[in-house]
C-alpha cells in the first residue's frame, strides 16, 4: 500500500511508515547475526592452544605442520578436559584424567590456523588449535560415556600421539641445531626417524576419524575397512589399527581376512584384550571352538569386567557342551548387567536355580512328563534296582527269562537325560513279571515257568 498520498492532508503517515521500515530492517539484520553470534560465543569460550616448531633443510614445511598441528591439538584437549571436570555426568563417568582426555577427543572437533602463511624454505611454523563446542554437547557426552570400550580406544590413541609428538619435537629441535652448526643438509641423520613418526601420526589421525562411527558396531564397515587399510600402510606396527581392521572385516563377513588382521594385532600387542576377544569370535565363525574359548579366556583374564565377553564365552562352551562352566559365565554376565545368555539358557531348561530345577522334575517318575534337558553329572545318577526273581524261577533256568546283567556306572552315564523318540528301540525287554500292557493281569515268573512250551 502507498506510504502517503498527500503529505499536506496526512502529515504523520510518512514519518510513521518510515520508522516501521527502519525497525523491520534492523530486526532482520539482528536475526541474521544471531546464529553467528551464538557460534562465536560457543567458540570464544572454548580453549585454544598454540605450538611452534622449526623446519628447513631435509625437514619440509609440511612435515613440521604435521607435528605442530598434533602438538597444539593435544594441548587444547588438555585444557578442555580440565573444563569438563565441573560437569556432573563427567564426574560420574570419567573419573581419571586419561578418560576425560579421551572423552574430550571424542566429542570436540578442532580447527587449526597456521602462521606465517608464506612458504619459505626455512623458518618456524606456528599452529593454533581451537576446539569448537557442539550445540548438543550434553547429549554427545552421554552417548560417548555409554560406550566405555570406545573411549578406551580413544585413550590409547591419544597416549600414542602424545609419545610421538614428544619424540618428534625433540628430533625437529635437534635437526635445527645441527643445521645451524654444520649446514642446511646436515640434518639427514634425523630425517628417516622424523618421516616414520610423521606417518604414524597420519595413521592415528585416520584411526581416530574412523572411531567416530564405532558404537558397538561400525556404522559403515566397508568405509571403515578402506580407511584402516590406508592407515596400516602408513604404520604396519600399530596393533590398534590391525585390530580395528579385523573388526570391520569380520562385520563384512570376511572371517579369514579378519583372522589374519587379528593375528597381527595379537602378535604386536599380546596384552590387547580387544584383539583376543574378536579373534575368538572369528575362530568361532570358522568353527574352531577350542581356539575360540582359549582366546576368550585370555581376553577375560585381562578384562574380567566385560559382560558381553562372558556371554560370548558361555555361548562357545554351549557349543562344546560344557554346560557347567557355561552356566557360570552366563551367571557372571548377568551379575554385570547382561542377562541375555542366562535367559536363553533357562528357556532351554538349563542353568536353572535349585528351586526351579526341583519344580521342573515331576513327583511320579513313571509319569509321561518330560524331564529337564540339562544332563545330571554321572555321580548323581542312580542305578535302578534289579527286579526280584522268585525261587521257582531260579530253580528252572531253562524256561525262565534270565535277569539282566548289572549295569556299571559308565553305562548309566551313557543313558541320555531325555528318552529317545522310539522308546521301543532303546528300552530293554521287560521281565515276565511286568504287565505286558496297562490293565492286563500280572503274570509272575513262576507261572510262566510252568507253562508248557
Amino acid at each position: 500500500m502507498p506510504v502517503c498520498r498527500s503529505a499536506r492532508n496526512r502529515p504523520g503517515q510518512a514519518v510513521a511508515s518510515g520508522s516501521s521500515l527502519v525497525a523491520a530492517v534492523c530486526l532482520a539484520f539482528f536475526l541474521t547475526l544471531l546464529p553467528l553470534r551464538s557460534a562465536f560465543c560457543r567458540t570464544a569460550g572454548m580453549p585454544q592452544a598454540a605450538a611452534t616448531l622449526p623446519y628447513g633443510g631435509n625437514v619440509s614445511r609440511e612435515t613440521a605442520q604435521r607435528f605442530v598441528q598434533n602438538e597444539s591439538w593435544l594441548a587444547a584437549l588438555r585444557q578442555a578436559a580440565g573444563k569438563l571436570e565441573s560437569r556432573t555426568v563427567v564426574q560420574l563417568g570419567a573419573t581419571t584424567r586419561a578418560q576425560r582426555l579421551a572423552l574430550t577427543a571424542a566429542v570436540f572437533s578442532p580447527t587449526f590456523r597456521f602462521s606465517p602463511d608464506s612458504g619459505k624454505a626455512e623458518g618456524e611454523l606456528t599452529a593454533v588449535a581451537r576446539l569448537a563446542e557442539a550445540e548438543d554437547l550434553p547429549t554427545r557426552l552421554r552417548t560417548a560415556l555409554r560406550h566405555p570400550e570406545v573411549l578406551a580406544l580413544y585413550a590409547a590413541a591419544t597416549e600414542a600421539m602424545r609419545g610421538y609428538a614428544k619424540e618428534g619435537r625433540d628430533l625437529l629441535l635437534r635437526a635445527a641445531d645441527t643445521r645451524r652448526r654444520h649446514g642446511p643438509e646436515a640434518d639427514h641423520i634425523f630425517i628417516r626417524r622424523i618421516n616414520s613418526l610423521e606417518n604414524r601420526l597420519k595413521a592415528l589421525h585416520i584411526y581416530m576419524t574412523v572411531l567416530e562411527q564405532l558404537r558397538g558396531r561400525w556404522a559403515e564397515p566397508a568405509v571403515a575397512a578402506r580407511e584402516l587399510r590406508r592407515a596400516v600402510k602408513l604404520d604396519a606396527d600399530n596393533a590398534l589399527l590391525w585390530c580395528a581392521l579385523g573388526e570391520a572385516q569380520l562385520q563384512q563377513d570376511l572371517p579369514q581376512a579378519a583372522l589374519e588382521s587379528l593375528d597381527k594385532a595379537v602378535a604386536l600387542m599380546p596384552g590387547l584384550a580387544r584383539a583376543r576377544y574378536f579373534r575368538g569370535l572369528t575362530q568361532l565363525r570358522l568353527q574352531q571352538s577350542a581356539l575360540a574359548e582359549a582366546d576368550l579366556t585370555a581376553a577375560l583374564e585381562l578384562r574380567p569386567d566385560m559382560p558381553q565377553w562372558l556371554r560370548a564365552r558361555g555361548a562357545i562352551r554351549m557349543v562344546r557342551e560344557d554346560y557347567g562352566p557355561m552356566c557360570e559365565d552366563f551367571n557372571k554376565a548377568c551379575m554385570l548387567g547382561d542377562c541375555d545368555g542366562l535367559e536363553a539358557a533357562r528357556k532351554r531348561l538349563q542353568c536353572l536355580p535349585p528351586t526351579a530345577l526341583s519344580a521342573a522334575v515331576p513327583e511320579n517318575p513313571a509319569a509321561d512328563a518330560p524331564l529337564p534337558t540339562q544332563p545330571l553329572p554321572p555321580q548323581e545318577q542312580t542305578i535302578p534296582p534289579e527286579p526280584a526273581v522268585s525261587a521257582t524261577a531260579q530253580a528252572t533256568p531253562a524256561t525262565a527269562t534270565p535277569p539282566p546283567a548289572p549295569k556299571t556306572a559308565q553305562a548309566v552315564a551313557d543313558i541320555p537325560a531325555t528318552p529317545p523318540a522310539d522308546a521301543s528301540a532303546s528300552v530293554p525287554p521287560a521281565p515276565a513279571d511286568w504287565p505286558s500292557r496297562p490293565g492286563a493281569p500280572r503274570r509272575s515268573v513262576a507261572d510262566s515257568a510252568t507253562d508248557t512250551p
